[in-house]
């Protein structure tokens, strides 16, 4: 955990809960320069998670570390809300 670069308070947090939760096998804080490519132009992702789920590992992308309590309470444009859908 000391390794990892945030950005602010609440992704320390977030990388806190990370380290603390069990099914979670690795996490890794994204380069800028991953992009996932999508309909309405690239998405850039912060977080790459791996989880552990009977034994089947599954990789998920976290979209949004904001402090924002969801995604609508959030000032994005529509291309933007479009990207994390």
């Amino acid at each position: 955990m000391d390794l990892v670069f945030t950005d602010s308070n609440i992704e320390w947090k977030f990388v806190e809960d990370l380290d603390g939760a069990s099914e979670v096998v690795v996490y890794a804080r994204l380069p800028r320069s991953f992009q996932i490519p999508t309909p309405v132009g690239n998405y850039v992702s912060d977080w790459a998670i791996a989880f552990d789920k009977d034994k089947v590992k599954h990789v998920f992308f976290i979209a949004e570390t904001k402090g924002a309590d969801s995604l609508e309470s959030m000032e994005l444009s529509i291309i933007e809300k479009n990207k994390i859908k």
